[in-house]
């Protein structure tokens, strides 16, 4: 039987919300990032690393780097969480952006999260700002993501277990 094991991270709870629909879906350890690797870590033959999407860079890419050599030897799937609406070519995008000079065969399936300016950390709200006022035209090509960062005042809330099919189909598969 596949061991499974989730690392998560997870700054607003979005993906903290998706580590545990897995927890209570599928037979599985899950760990936040911090923790590390388990010492038994040879036991484990899949593994999923969930983490937000934040302009652009996914948030287990360092712990992904950090862990290569061990991560090498099992079969690895990313759970990237982000606001940006599911659209054919997303989850390539993902992979260029990230994982492509990364030495690892990953599998990356996306789940929308959540986007509340109002509880941002100083930082992300600044982000947001500068990013808003340098991708406007670009961000006009898409009406709700235009809405969605210029909006100050309105939580969105997409989390659904639904997101999370693609990883468990993943985990389904036998070799």
């Amino acid at each position: 039987m596949d061991r499974i094991l989730v690392f998560y991270t997870s700054g607003y709870g979005a993906t903290r919300q998706y580590a545990e629909w897995l927890e209570a879906g599928v037979e599985c350890e899950v760990r936040q990032m911090e923790e590390g690797l388990p010492e038994d870590i040879e036991n484990y033959s899949k593994v999923i690393i969930a983490g937000g999407i934040y302009a652009g860079k996914f948030g287990g890419l360092d712990f992904m780097k950090k862990y290569a050599d061990q991560l090498g030897k099992m079969k690895v799937a990313v759970l990237a969480v982000g606001a940006e609406n599911f659209h054919k070519g997303l989850t390539e995008k993902i992979w260029l952006q990230n994982f492509k000079d990364l030495e690892l065969d990953v599998e990356v399936c996306y789940a929308r999260g959540e986007f509340d300016f109002r509880n941002m950390k100083f930082s992300d709200k600044m982000m947001v700002r500068i990013g808003y006022m340098i991708y406007k035209k670009k961000l006009s090509e898409n009406p709700e993501q235009y809405k969605i960062m210029g909006d100050r005042k309105t939580a969105y809330d997409w989390k659904d277990e639904n997101y999370l099919k693609p990883v468990v189909k993943w985990l389904e598969v036998r070799e």
